[in-house]
């Protein structure tokens, strides 16, 4: 049977793209709205892409094996790593190796919105799937998929990440630094650019395709049946039945789908604007680890290895170590909330948390020191401060 792949975006009134593939040859693109899909989607298996934005890859290590206690104990796992309530949140699961789950993370109204608009249309998808987990892929190979104004990442078989285009080599050197090396990078040049990755390492291959057909074509050909996660799980399973009596609701599910899509697309963009920000302050956090204590050979579980070395500092640790941790979580919070805030380094000595921070002007500094002494509840003083054209840059000493 051919398969039809339609891959959504985070526009839920935004034209719609779909592609048959019969074996392993694909037809051409074509566009339109849900209807037109549905008459494309007769005698197909549907595969349903929906964008990577909207759903985070996360790996959770659980000691339980049956599938039932896995999906209790994943979101307890994963809990303290995400900002919405886990009751708010839906998780699937990827096959398990070594104790390792992979698990995809959407909004469970999001879930809703998705399902309803395909019922009501008369769809009924085989697969629901983060459109980064269908770009080729192979052992010891990234795959990035460049498209105007946004990157797709693979970096395992249920691994990666979805970003802006100008964010990209931040992420990529933050993932170097903290996973296996490829030895092989395929970028797939989707806006009719030339690749502009700036891989830290020299010894990476990095391998240009071209993108002729656009995106899905490049989906629909690296889809494995076997590979990434469907999302239909749980609540949400595939049960073809329902699709026949909810038939007469059609319109009314339809009108539900499109207000549940916009009313959270704005909200899940905030969090991925958000979850950037966190992953570029880890980025520096991490360098800082690394410079305040250079023998330390691979950086993970950072706030674990501080207190270890903190200890080892100052001989068996104690409430000094408690103090440093709870500035540094309340001054890391103010500081991702702050827009054009950035921690350029970090000390901790005589009981004292010292910040070397930058800012777009010197007001907004002084705005951020009272911020951090309002959300750690201690003393902040501005040790020294200057600006240059473009940046105001200075010391905040916290205190308690």
């Amino acid at each position: 049977m051919d398969q039809l792949f339609i891959r959504l975006s985070t526009d839920p009134a935004a034209t719609l793209y779909w592609i048959r593939r019969h074996a392993s040859e694909s037809g051409s693109v074509e566009s339109g709205g849900f209807e037109a899909a549905a008459e494309a989607a007769k005698g197909c298996q549907v595969i349903m892409l929906v964008p990577a934005e909207q759903v985070l890859l996360k790996q959770a290590e659980v000691p339980a094996r049956q599938t039932s206690q896995l999906r209790k104990a994943v979101p307890f796992a994963l809990e303290d790593e995400l900002a919405p309530d886990i009751s708010e949140l839906h998780f699937a699961l990827g096959s398990r190796e070594d104790g390792v789950t992979p698990v995809a993370v959407v909004d469970s109204r999001l879930m809703e919105g998705w399902i309803g608009l395909c019922r009501a249309h008369g769809i009924q998808p085989q697969a629901i799937l983060p459109d980064l987990l269908t770009l080729p892929w192979q052992e010891n190979t990234w795959s990035i998929l460049l498209e105007a104004d946004q990157a797709l990442v693979r970096t395992g078989l249920n691994s990666g990440f979805s970003c802006q285009r100008e964010l990209l080599d931040t992420l990529l050197q933050a993932e170097l630094e903290n996973n296996d090396q490829p030895q092989l990078v395929n970028v797939w040049l989707c806006d009719g650019q030339e690749a502009r990755l700036a891989l830290p390492q020299d010894d990476i291959e990095t391998k240009a395709l071209a993108c002729p057909d656009g995106p899905l074509s490049v989906m629909a050909q690296g889809w494995q049946p076997r590979q990434g996660i469907d999302l239909q799980q749980g609540e949400f399973k595939n049960r073809p039945d329902i699709a026949k009596k909810l038939q007469p609701w059609r319109w009314a599910a339809i009108i539900f789908g499109v207000f549940v899509v916009i009313s959270f697309s704005k909200m899940l963009l905030e969090l991925k604007q958000l979850n950037q920000q966190q992953a570029q302050l880890k980025t520096q956090i991490e360098k800082e680890f690394k410079r305040a204590f250079p023998g330390a050979k691979k950086v993970s579980n950072v706030r674990v290895r501080m207190e270890r070395e903190l200890k080892a500092l100052r001989g068996g640790g104690g409430s000094s170590d408690a103090n440093a941790l709870a500035l540094l979580a309340a001054s890391s919070k103010v500081i991702t909330a702050q827009k054009d805030a950035k921690l350029e380094a970090i000390n901790f000595r005589n009981n004292r948390l010292e910040l070397q921070v930058s800012t777009a002007s010197l007001s907004q500094l002084d705005d951020l020191k009272q911020a951090i002494a309002k959300e750690a509840g201690a003393t902040a003083e501005l040790s020294s401060a200057n600006s240059d054209k473009n940046r105001a840059r200075g010391q905040i000493r916290i205190s308690r």
